[in-house]
């Protein structure tokens, strides 16, 4: 994909691929207006089998409408709002989220992130962002059925 071509901002697969779901999805739609320095946390629950285990492949899509201001420059939004989406999972004696994509942006330890990356890895400053899982691993084997996380929750 060339960067100067397309810019930021645009949808980065096919916009049937958020709009449409197969018969073996499930989808849920959740909506809401975000005023000032809001969280939002929606346990899920996602159906476990085979001892504890959860034998699906995630995804999910964030789309939001901020407003803009062209004094923004390429990015035009005056606000960025931030998806985590994986099992809940007890760390440090904290609930936290193990995020499909691994996304650590809102961790309490410091991690080094640079502005290229932010936006390759986690469509930093994009009002469209989609996650998901691949259904193979890097080398193309199968990938193993995880572990419940808290509760079964999502």
């Amino acid at each position: 994909m060339n960067q100067q071509k397309i810019g930021h901002g645009v949808v980065p697969i096919k916009i049937n691929d958020i709009l449409t779901s197969a018969s073996d999805e499930i989808r849920i739609l959740l909506t809401s207006k975000t005023e000032e320095y809001e969280t939002y946390n929606h346990n899920i629950p996602v159906p476990v089998v085979n001892e504890n285990k959860h034998p699906f492949i995630a995804r999910a899509t964030l789309c939001y409408f901020p407003n803009c201001n062209r004094n923004q420059g390429v990015d035009y939004t005056n606000s960025e709002l931030d998806i985590h989406f994986g099992r809940i999972k007890l760390k440090d004696n904290k609930l936290k989220i193990d995020s499909i994509n691994k996304n650590k942006q809102s961790e309490d330890q410091t991690y080094l992130l640079y502005e290229k990356e932010a936006r390759e890895l986690f469509r930093k400053w994009d009002n469209v962002k989609h996650i998901y899982e691949n259904f193979l691993t890097k080398k193309g084997g199968k990938r193993r059925l995880k572990k419940q996380g808290i509760d079964g929750k999502w």
